[in-house]
């Protein structure tokens, strides 16, 4: 749910994450704007995430793009509508590192 920690895993096509409300039983909701090749447009979304505790250490996080009245879409800037997806963790069998499985 950090997103600077998330910009570590889930950055390669984001220019930046910013969380701008937490909500109670672990979600929140960020506004991310998105990496765009050169000459095309600006793009943006909000997306809520919700984290889900499992027992031995493992995670899934459900996110999803959402529309919200106090937070619209900058002028020139294109909101986009993202399907719900899920990132499950798990520790690795080295205990060394965490497995992530993106599931959409």
């Amino acid at each position: 749910m950090d997103t600077t920690k998330r910009m570590q895993w889930d950055g390669a096509n984001f220019e930046t994450m910013e969380e701008v409300r937490t909500f109670p039983i672990k979600t929140s909701l960020n506004h991310i704007c998105l990496k765009q090749p050169r000459g095309q447009p600006k793009r943006d979304c909000l997306m809520l995430t919700h984290k889900i505790e499992l027992v031995g250490d493992r995670v899934y996080l459900v996110s999803g793009s959402v529309q919200h009245s106090q937070f619209l879409p900058s002028p020139g800037v294109q909101r986009i509508d993202s399907p719900f997806s899920f990132n499950y963790f798990e520790p690795s069998y080295d205990g060394t590192g965490v497995k992530n499985v993106y599931i959409c």
